[in-house]
């Protein structure tokens, strides 16, 4: 056990702030984190914190030291009403640890409303995660000043949504629909178009015709052209 040698001080107020200074050392609210691991079944990751601990020497000198990786921290996804946004966790992905004032272990367990198991609060037991915040090397690049994005971190996948530009996806892979009853578009006032090679495996109905088995009538052999297709 190090003592602060404030403590052998006669001064009552270097006293106060020796006892302060050790009372807020192990009080925590919230700090920058890096996840080691992630469970996707529980949707929980262990972190190392970003920020050092500074721990008292022998001889009243300080050494920056590491708090230790933190296990089994609820990751916050984004969601309500029955609709959720998640997205993928790695570890190296910075995230903000925020800690909470009560026991959280019985809630986490069992949800609803839980008595906590124990009277501990603001430690580094009690920790939630944010992800999504970055430090100032792993910053974004060209990040929309007009537009709301999903988007992947390199730019090259997005879905855009703004007021003034509507919505766009740009993507440098495929893009996949699959629905179980069926896709509608619409192009209300304007047009729907379309450039590329379009393979249909099924059927074209065109204003009721159906194009793999619609008939020409008036059709005599030789060179002429046909008219259009009729039903």
């Amino acid at each position: 056990m190090t003592i602060d040698l404030r403590d052998r001080s006669d001064s009552f107020e270097e006293t106060l702030r020796a006892m302060f200074d050790s009372f807020r050392s192990g009080f925590f609210t919230a700090m920058p984190a890096r996840v080691v691991s992630y469970d996707p079944q529980k949707q929980t990751i262990s972190a190392q914190p970003a920020i050092k601990a500074y721990q008292l020497q022998p001889d009243g000198t300080s050494k920056a030291v590491d708090y230790p990786v933190i296990p089994d921290i609820p990751v916050q996804f984004p969601g309500a009403g029955g609709q959720t946004m998640t997205f993928p966790v790695s570890a190296g992905d910075e995230c903000l640890l925020n800690f909470c004032s009560r026991s959280q272990d019985s809630w986490q367990q069992s949800g609803g409303t839980q008595v906590p198991m124990d009277a501990g609060g603001n430690n580094l037991s009690n920790a939630f995660a944010m992800l999504g915040f970055r430090s100032n090397p792993r910053a974004l690049q060209n990040v929309s000043t007009d537009a709301t994005e999903v988007r992947s971190d390199d730019g090259n996948t997005k879905i855009s949504l703004s007021g003034a530009g509507g919505v766009g996806i740009s993507t440098d892979k495929q893009v996949g629909i699959a629905a179980a009853n069926g896709v509608n578009i619409s192009g209300g006032a304007g047009n729907v178009n379309f450039a590329g090679t379009m393979i249909v495996t099924g059927e074209i109905i065109l204003n009721g015709i159906h194009l793999s088995t619609h008939k020409h009538t008036g059709v005599q052999p030789g060179g002429g052209t046909s008219a259009g297709p009729t039903d």
